[in-house]
């Protein structure tokens, strides 16, 4: 059994998955997945997911790269819809330093896969309103990977509006799919001590998400 951050389109929040995870139920202790410290979108986890590994090894390859505020390079993968690496890659990087990162995610990829062919239950934990229909895909494939795979998908997301019913009974009822409105289970007033995205999604109450793991388990 393993629990496995499946990233969110947002950067901040996208970091702060895999942190939360590892440091409340890993005590700091795992490696780290393919997807902990990526800014993705849902669909470019289905590309990858959909992929050969002898594909991935030339599509992981980038070259499109930029600087950002954090005094780091941010690789753009350009051959999926949204992937971005903001942490990897130092400012003034030579080419070993590029190939180190690239082979960096080679090697998490295969290890992932891996997980994935070899485990009887993973709980992925994705931050962020997704479309239903790549959600129904998201399981699909994975029991393509792995028939005997226990696939359950937490969906934690925090959102003043009226997305309560965002997904169908359908999608709830047929698969393992968890959403959970952060906003719900927030104090009334909803006031939050930090402003930056990382540091506010930590005071989200994460320990809905592992109370509903540990029910499962």
């Amino acid at each position: 059994m393993k629990i496995i951050s499946l990233s969110s389109n947002i950067a901040g929040h996208a970091c702060a998955v895999a942190c939360i995870i590892k440091k409340d139920y890993y005590n700091n202790n795992c490696e780290t997945n393919f997807f902990d410290y990526l800014e993705i979108s849902f669909l470019s986890i289905i590309q990858l997911l959909s992929l050969d590994n002898l594909i991935i090894d030339n599509l992981l390859s980038s070259k499109n790269i930029k600087p950002n505020k954090d005094n780091k390079n941010t690789l753009l993968f350009d051959y999926f819809d949204k992937v971005y690496s903001h942490h990897d890659l130092i400012l003034n990087y030579n080419d070993n330093d590029y190939n180190n990162v690239i082979q960096k995610y080679h090697r998490r990829y295969n290890r992932f896969i891996e997980t994935i062919k070899n485990q009887d239950k993973i709980f992925f934990v994705r931050f962020g309103l997704e479309k239903e229909e790549e959600v129904i895909l998201f399981f699909n494939i994975m029991k393509n990977i792995n028939p005997t795979l226990n696939i359950y998908l937490i969906n934690p997301y925090y959102d003043d509006s009226n997305y309560d019913n965002f997904y169908s009974s359908k999608l709830i009822n047929n698969y393992n799919f968890y959403p959970i409105n952060f906003k719900n289970y927030m104090p009334g007033n909803n006031i939050f001590k930090n402003e930056d995205i990382f540091l506010k999604t930590f005071e989200y109450k994460w320990e809905i998400v592992f109370k509903i793991i540990n029910q499962i388990i």
